[in-house]
């Protein structure tokens, strides 16, 4: 790639051929000293970054997965679930053109139906993060909280339980 300089073979192509001594190749290269390792710092910084970014995204599966191979779990000890297993039911008016939603009485089906103002929460939380009690620790769940904050979505809320 374009990154991938080597500062003393270019330096010594562009030095004109009869300068081309020892000497002058040695000055050269002390002189592109600083700037090589500007240059590798840059390299190791990319790498670290592609490694934390890489390929993860914001799905259930790569968070799982991070913090899985955060703590060293191989078993998939950490989990997400949703915060709450009730799907979310909108109301449309007939010019809307959506899927009609039918409200039963009590006595006809079993599951409760909520309705919700607009400005009213429906959930306090958007998905539970699953850990097991072993690291149950303040110290390992702002670890957690770190990660997840740093690949959720925003607005994205969530909790953390622990489990046995």
């Amino acid at each position: 790639m374009w990154y991938n300089i080597d500062f003393i073979k270019l330096s010594q192509q562009f030095l004109p051929t009869f300068l081309r001594q020892t000497r002058i190749i040695a000055l050269v290269r002390a002189l592109i000293l600083s700037i090589q390792v500007v240059h590798d710092d840059f390299l190791t910084f990319r790498k670290n970054a592609i490694t934390k970014i890489g390929n993860a995204s914001v799905s259930v599966i790569a968070l799982e997965k991070l913090l899985n191979d955060e703590f060293l779990y191989y078993a998939h000890e950490i989990f997400i679930t949703d915060a709450d297993g009730r799907p979310v039911i909108y109301l449309f008016n007939r010019s809307e053109e959506q899927l009609p939603t039918y409200l039963y009485n009590r006595s006809e089906t079993p599951e409760k139906t909520i309705l919700f103002n607009r400005g009213e929460p429906t959930r306090e939380f958007d998905f539970v993060i699953n850990i097991p009690n072993e690291i149950d620790t303040e110290s390992s769940k702002f670890q957690i909280k770190s990660i997840v904050d740093f690949y959720k979505m925003p607005g994205k809320s969530y909790n953390i339980q622990s489990y046995e």
